[in-house]
């Protein structure tokens, strides 16, 4: 299964959220740990999230990758309710 990660965070988020490498790091140890292929990495740093995926830099090319089939599934970081990071 070939994996896609993306990753975001905007300078507001980065109190609550951690940096972007912090994001990267989990999704990394993640997909080891389940043994899952990562294919590619889009990285939207710095980028609220008020402006639409496909106006993003790195939004944009995950939606044309998407599109052309070249991932089967994304995982992107999350916090739930209760303030716990998570992949989705």
């Amino acid at each position: 299964m070939r994996i896609a990660i993306y990753a975001r965070v905007s300078s507001d988020d980065q109190a609550e959220r951690g940096t972007i490498e912090n994001q990267l790091e989990f999704a990394h140890k993640y997909c080891d740990l389940h043994q899952l292929n990562i294919q590619d990495w889009h990285k939207d740093d710095g980028v609220t999230g008020t402006i639409p995926l496909e106006e993003r830099p790195d939004g944009k090319r995950l939606l044309d990758n998407a599109q052309a089939g070249r991932f089967d599934l994304l995982l992107t970081y999350t916090l739930d309710t209760e303030g716990s990071p998570g992949l989705f």
